[in-house]
């Protein structure tokens, strides 16, 4: 009200309003303090006519609900909402300095700078409500992992796929023949050709994927194990041959008895003793890859050394027995005089003659190996002829009776005779004979162990 000079004033309004100031105030009027106001002056006892004003309350708008994309991963766009109020403004604020005037903001490609609380307020008629509020999480986007693998491999083995840790992270293999594992660190056991090629993951945290990456793999085939082979069985002294069949691209590992090892896919051994027997393998190894052993069985005997044995000196008639050493597994093969041979270890010859005398050889043979000839020589003494006796008969008794033999080159005599007589000497004599002294004489001669028949004279 304007100023009276001395005047008291007196206020009505809405809402049982009164007031004897001059220029009253209500403190947080609310709409019911709207409507037309009355003030009167009094002075010295003299009332003013009325003045009047009319006031305006409007009401404040109430909190828009704020709202929109609550959780994104860095690079999506955040979409801001509020609830429509008629007749507003809005006026937003947020993390990373964000304001807008709109009712429903935008943020395009937002940043993890983006994570905070957003409020908007809403304006009608001049009046500002209080602020809505929304939380958003704005997720960074996880790095490529590093990948790598055990590649290359052969098939048969374990396939290992390895990625590197990123905390909280899952894990999406994919690769070829359909495999597929949420595992950061698989793997593929018994790997066959099928795994051969690339494989790819992609992690997430939070949601939010990485870009791919990838390793790839190579997987070599294993190959088959080498047909092994030798010229087995042989002889001691022989060269042994071994034999591996063609695998394109192989290199050959072999390995047998006596510490044997070759690198070479047909390797010899010259001059082999028996120590080289045994079984003897083989591997063929292509792109790293050794398949499986290809073995062999290699027997080298023994050259055989017959030792030639007889009973000579023999007579003739007599049976010849001749000998070899027994060796085992070994069969036997003779020859000698008279056209003489035999595959029996220990042959005879039964009543020889003095044809078979000489030289007998013997070969021993086992498993194929011939041995050197074993030697002996064997002899076959000829019978004497009965020697020529003869005597001085007829003689007297006390004299002296003398036998006589012929001369036999090398020979030895016996006598036997009448009354128990014997004798060596070639030409014996029994002196003073008695009666008892006559009758028949034998004598026989014995050359090389031989015995003639008997030659006999009468007294």
């Amino acid at each position: 009200a304007c100023l009276v000079a001395g005047a008291t004033y007196t206020w009505n309004g809405p809402n049982a309003f009164t007031s004897n100031l001059q220029n009253p105030t209500i403190v947080g009027a609310t709409t019911l303090a709207a409507g037309t106001y009355t003030v009167r002056a009094l002075v010295a006892g003299c009332t003013s006519p009325i003045g009047t004003g009319v006031v305006v309350v409007n009401p404040s708008p109430v909190a828009p609900t704020a709202g929109g994309t609550a959780t994104l991963c860095a690079g999506s766009n955040i979409n801001l909402t509020a609830s429509n109020i008629a007749g507003a403004t809005y006026s937003w604020s947020g993390p990373n300095l964000f304001t807008s005037a709109l009712q429903n903001p935008t943020i395009v490609g937002a940043s993890t700078l983006a994570t905070g609380t957003y409020s908007v307020n809403a304006t009608v008629a001049g009046c500002t409500g209080p602020a809505g509020t929304f939380s958003v999480t704005v997720y960074g986007i996880p790095s490529p992992p590093t990948l790598a693998s055990n590649s290359p491999l052969c098939t048969g083995q374990t396939l290992s796929l390895t990625a590197n840790t990123i905390l909280g992270a899952t894990y999406s293999w994919t690769g070829p023949n359909s495999f597929s594992s949420s595992l950061q660190n698989p793997t593929i056991a018994g790997a066959t050709m099928l795994a051969n090629g690339t494989y790819s993951v992609l992690v997430s945290v939070m949601g939010c994927g990485s870009a791919n990456s990838t390793v790839a793999v190579t997987i070599n085939a294993t190959p088959a194990a080498p047909v092994a082979g030798s010229n087995s069985p042989l002889c001691a002294g022989s060269t042994i041959n071994l034999t591996a069949s063609p695998i394109g691209g192989a290199s050959y590992n072999w390995t047998g008895p006596n510490t044997f090892t070759s690198n070479i896919q047909n390797p010899s051994i010259p001059g082999a003793s028996t120590l080289a027997a045994g079984v003897y393998t083989v591997s063929a190894t292509v792109a790293g890859c050794t398949g499986p052993n290809g073995t062999v069985s290699v027997v080298v005997n023994n050259i055989p050394n017959a030792v030639a044995g007889s009973n000579s000196p023999i007579c003739a008639g007599q049976t010849l027995s001749l000998t070899a050493g027994t060796i085992a597994g070994a069969t036997y093969s003779w020859s000698g005089p008279n056209s003489f041979t035999s595959a029996v270890q220990n042959p005879t010859i039964p009543g020889a003659t003095t044809l078979a005398s000489g030289t007998y050889s013997v070969i021993a043979n086992v498993g194929g190996c011939l041995g050197p000839a074993g030697l002996i020589t064997v002899t076959v003494n000829p019978i004497p002829a009965a020697p020529v006796a003869s005597n001085n008969s007829p003689i007297c008794a006390l004299q002296t009776l003398s036998l006589n033999a012929s001369t036999v080159a090398g020979a030895t005599y016996s006598w036997t005779g009448p009354s128990s007589f014997t004798s060596n000497v070639q030409n014996p004599t029994i002196a003073t004979a008695s009666l008892t002294s006559a009758g028949v004489y034998s004598v026989t001669i014995n050359v090389l162990g031989c015995n003639s028949p008997v030659g006999t004279t009468t007294v």
